[in-house]
């Protein structure tokens, strides 16, 4: 892994991406014959701008991969043949890597090393902190072992050019370990991020909760794995319940025109201000919807043209896991379309949402965790609040509760309504929440249930990692160049 200079990094990023990053980088500069000295919070924005996904890198793994592997979407070209199901690019593999190493965690180290032995930028640290287990946990969910304890330090030690992979139980551990820790060292005295930071501006109390929540997120996804580790932290952030407790706390980042979220790459070719696309919403998600009665649906997808014709409104999704000659029927005039409000530039990037952490406390409360409160209660306020985010009325959101979407009191439910809440939002997390606990129901093309081992475990290395860093890519013995090999929390 080659980490480049965080400064040239940020320019880059500033000229090419669009973002304010103020006048004078000529001011910066004290020694032409030194690095760059450096704002760290110019690192900060830098680093949250290139971890969020967009449409111009999180496409290809989040979008066409991830995505269609969950069966929130499908592609109306079907494939060739049926090994062609989970093929997943090398190229996609090594934009995303880098993006990631090299993009955002290598400005962020910079920061980190600039501010950490400041007394009065304490508050500066323990953002930058979360904001880096955020990255790593999506990173590590993804591959499973990865450089950590020495990646992006060749800063402080050149020699370490090819870093050694932790272990996924490792790197959880001090995951868990840091987010408990950057919340104790806030200072609501001293200065903070303010406009540097996009999605919470430097508001604390709110980066407090979305690390706590974050800790519940990553004590949940071990809890089948290591259920005294997942106990220990998730108990600890339900008692002090200092969560993200409303849609406003949300973890939401901003998108813009030059920078929109990832979803809206499937909508900008335009013919007569019409879509042109391959993407759609899956038979999977359709049919779920259709069959519960969800008043979402009209939120998510559009009736089929064809129906509207004859004025008899019908949702069809394409078949996932599909060859291209069993989807020649299917049409952009037949199929129901992703509603044009996901196409919108502003649209909002999703990395924690109130509605996520109620279904964690309700499958927390399923544990028997102490502070979880009423596995029902928490299930039905998640529900709610997403009907909520997309302006539902409240008689919908009651008659659905009361009937099709009442609580059965299992895991499945719980699992499978957190699941709709990240249709077009978030590829990630419906991903790992698939291989952790195999829902929800995903379906062959012939409508016959997928079993959920056939999904892919983890992505493969990327190419330029497995050629620059090789002797400690194969130490990790499994999972190099294929993906059937399980991550540690879902072995």
């Amino acid at each position: 892994m080659r980490l480049r200079n965080a400064s040239l990094l940020l320019m880059l990023g500033c000229l090419l991406l669009g973002w304010s990053c103020r006048s004078g980088f000529d001011d910066l500069v004290e020694d032409p014959t030194q690095p760059a000295a450096v704002n760290p919070e110019f690192l900060f924005t830098e680093s949250m701008v290139r971890g969020s996904s967009d449409d111009v890198i999180g496409v290809r793994t989040e979008v066409w991969n991830l995505m269609v592997w969950n069966q929130q979407l499908s592609d109306i070209r079907g494939v060739a043949t049926s090994s062609d199901f989970f093929n997943y690019g090398a190229a996609a593999a090594d934009d995303i890597w880098d993006r990631w190493y090299v993009g955002a965690l290598t400005n962020l180290q910079e920061m980190i090393r600039i501010v950490e032995n400041d007394p009065g930028s304490v508050n500066k640290l323990a953002i930058a902190k979360i904001w880096r287990a955020y990255l790593f946990h999506r990173i590590t969910d993804l591959w499973g072992d990865v450089p950590y304890s020495e990646a992006l330090q060749a800063n402080n030690d050149p020699s370490i050019i090819t870093p050694s992979y932790d272990s996924q139980e490792f790197i959880y551990r001090d995951l868990l370990n840091e987010l408990a820790t950057a919340t104790t060292i806030m200072n609501p005295d001293l200065e903070s991020l303010g406009a540097a930071d996009p999605m919470y501006q430097g508001d604390l109390d709110k980066w407090a909760r979305f690390a706590n929540s974050l800790r519940l997120r990553l004590a949940i996804r071990v809890s089948g794995r290591d259920a005294a580790l997942a106990a220990l932290h998730g108990e600890a952030v339900l008692t002090e319940n200092r969560l993200i407790n409303a849609e406003t706390e949300s973890a939401r980042f901003p998108h813009t025109e030059l920078r929109p979220l990832s979803i809206y790459s499937l909508f900008n070719v335009l013919v007569d201000d019409n879509p042109v696309v391959h993407y759609y919403p899956s038979q999977t998600f359709i049919d779920l919807l259709e069959n519960k009665n969800d008043p979402r649906l009209d939120v998510f997808a559009n009736p089929t043209e064809e129906s509207l014709i004859f004025s008899n409104p019908d949702f069809v999704g394409v078949p996932s896991l599909a060859l291209a000659t069993e989807l020649g029927n299917f049409t952009s005039f037949n199929t129901s379309a992703i509603d044009r409000r996901f196409y919108e530039t502003a649209l909002e990037g999703n990395a924690m949402s109130y509605s996520e952490i109620c279904f964690l406390k309700a499958e927390a409360a399923l544990l028997g965790w102490s502070g979880a409160g009423s596995t029902q209660m928490q299930y039905e306020e998640g529900v709610r609040s997403s009907m909520q985010y997309y302006q539902l009325p409240d008689s919908a959101i009651s008659n659905y509760l009361s009937n099709d979407g009442a609580f059965d009191n299992t895991l499945e439910q719980i699992i499978t309504e957190k699941w709709i809440t990240f249709q077009y939002r978030d590829g990630f997390e419906p991903f790992a929440e698939l291989r952790r606990t195999g829902f929800p129901d995903l379906q062959n093309a012939d409508g016959s249930l997928f079993a959920p081992e056939m999904l892919p475990q983890r992505l493969p290395y990327p190419e330029g990692e497995v050629l620059n860093n090789s002797e400690n890519v194969r130490s990790v013995g499994v999972g190099i160049n294929d993906l059937d090999s399980k991550v540690w929390w879902a072995q």
